[in-house]
């Protein structure tokens, strides 16, 4: 049996889906944005320090690494299995990329889709996978949360640390888009650009099923983590896009017929 790395189980959440959630958080991410608010997630040298130093602290802002399998993890969240069913509730697995560790996560879907459990699951992903592993896999999940940051490429890498095509070559291929939302990061001056939403709307057109895009405004509640991870904070400084600002990029997605949502 596989066995996985986390760093943080996250019970009652409201967002990254329906109902009550359970959210389990991977390690390991392969994009280093500017503006990731889980620095906690990246496998670093200073970051599994800290996680040592750390294991006995409870308030540990940045979570401790485990390594779990599959029956262990499904034991835990057995325990919250009322709050799901009363409230239309689930499983969401986020990171870091889940993908990045693509037998484990496949184990523990199928686990979680078994005929005992039948949890709803929500997949928060980058896109950043091996086509072939993102299809099969990201297709057993009830509803998938896509990244997309920047639509050129020389500018994701950029900002991103990892080139985009793959990122689009998984979107356009994968089968059911109904599943698929979009989560756009608002980051002033950077993706929230003329030309890069009005790209991300065009290509949003283009693929039938795809008919909601949240919209994720940027605030630097992450600051003090990069600080005790020892981690570069390379925003430092910008502020949050104005709510005027949000509220016009969320009715040009809506006059073009998608619904938008501010938030996750």
């Amino acid at each position: 049996m596989a066995k996985g790395t986390i760093y943080k189980i996250q019970r009652f959440s409201i967002h990254d889906g329906p109902g009550i959630r359970t959210t389990i958080f991977f390690k390991g991410c392969a994009a280093k944005c500017w503006w990731c608010h889980n620095p906690e997630s990246f496998f670093t040298p200073e970051n599994n320090k800290l996680n040592e130093q750390n294991k006995d602290n409870e308030k540990n802002i940045l979570g401790i690494e485990r390594v779990v399998s599959v029956d262990e993890l499904v034991a835990e969240l057995e325990k919250d299995r009322i709050f799901y069913e009363q409230s239309g509730g689930g499983i969401t697995l986020s990171g870091g990329e889940p993908l990045l560790q693509p037998e484990f996560l496949d184990e523990l879907v199928n686990k979680c889709k078994d005929e005992r459990h039948q949890y709803h699951l929500t997949l928060d992903t980058t896109g950043y996978a091996d086509t072939e592993t993102f299809n099969r896999i990201a297709s057993k999940f009830d509803i998938v949360l896509y990244d997309l940051k920047l639509m050129n490429c020389e500018e994701h890498k950029q900002y991103a640390g990892i080139p985009n095509d793959m990122i689009l070559t998984n979107l356009r291929s994968f089968e059911d888009k109904s599943k698929i939302i979009i989560r756009f990061p608002v980051i002033p001056s950077i993706t929230d650009t003329e030309h890069n939403i009005r790209q991300i709307k065009e290509l949003m057109l283009s693929l039938e099923g795809i008919a909601e895009i949240d919209l994720l405004p940027y605030h630097n509640f992450a600051e003090a983590k990069y600080a005790r991870l020892g981690l570069e904070y390379r925003l430092k400084g910008m502020e949050s896009p104005s709510k005027e600002r949000i509220e016009e990029i969320k009715k040009y997605f809506e006059d073009s017929g998608f619904k938008a949502k501010i938030g996750g």
